[in-house]
């Protein structure tokens, strides 16, 4: 069958909304242009930003001098396609994953902390390698585990995700030294407790053990494309 390129006139994407300037970096920066509404009704901060009440609201420019272009970059193609670029990168895209997560936390987007929370969950499941004869799936390591705990505070879904991994399927050379010290108490304490069945039962229930939205609120896993 045919693919059916019509749609409904109320789908008109709107041209004359106004266009904002992020400019991202310190010294060598990169500036991005994008349609205001539409980040406003995504971000509560960008919402908060462009406010009067905010210098940058006058000017319509938003500074984000701390953030990486590569990050933004995939979060503004995520706001215009539905779509997360994290394939064929490196460390099978985790640290990229990670580091999007962070940024929808500064963002205040939930919606965008569930759908990388889903992309972080499709690629452990996706991603198997030969270790010998053994199939062994891949999952989020160190460098992951720094970003996202560094950027998340206390009882955020990301780290209980990632504790649960661990519990679940962690290998002694997961751990060093280095690892991250909330982390290790948190799942020290997981531990602890036993909890390891509860974990496995949240990781194969689906992403939504992991989710900010409500009850009442729609997965973005669930919404139709």
């Amino acid at each position: 069958m045919a693919k059916d390129f019509r749609c409904s006139v109320d789908e008109l994407a709107d041209f004359k909304a106004p266009v904002i300037a992020i400019i991202v970096g310190e010294g060598s920066t990169s500036t991005f242009y994008v349609d205001e509404r539409l980040i406003c009704q995504q971000s509560a901060f960008f919402k908060a930003a462009l406010s009067k009440s905010w210098t940058e609201g006058a000017r319509r420019v938003v500074r984000l001098p701390d953030e990486e272009e590569k990050v933004v970059h995939a979060y503004l193609h995520w706001l215009y396609h539905n779509k997360v670029a994290c394939l064929d990168t490196e460390n099978d895209g985790y640290s990229l994953l990670a580091s999007l997560y962070v940024f929808g936390e500064k963002l205040l987007d939930k919606t965008f902390k569930d759908v990388i929370i889903d992309c972080i969950i499709a690629t452990s499941r996706g991603l198997v390698v030969k270790d010998g004869t053994t199939n062994m799936h891949r999952f989020p390591a160190k460098e992951s585990v720094d970003i996202l705990y560094q950027g998340t505070s206390e009882g955020s879904p990301a780290r209980q995700m990632l504790v649960d991994m661990h519990q679940v399927y962690a290998k002694e050379t997961w751990i060093n030294g280095d690892a991250n010290h909330d982390f290790l108490v948190e799942l020290t304490t997981a531990l602890i407790r036993n909890d390891r069945y509860t974990a496995s039962a949240r990781l194969h229930n689906g992403a939504c053990a992991y989710h900010c939205h409500g009850k009442d609120e729609q997965c973005p896993s669930k919404r139709a494309e």
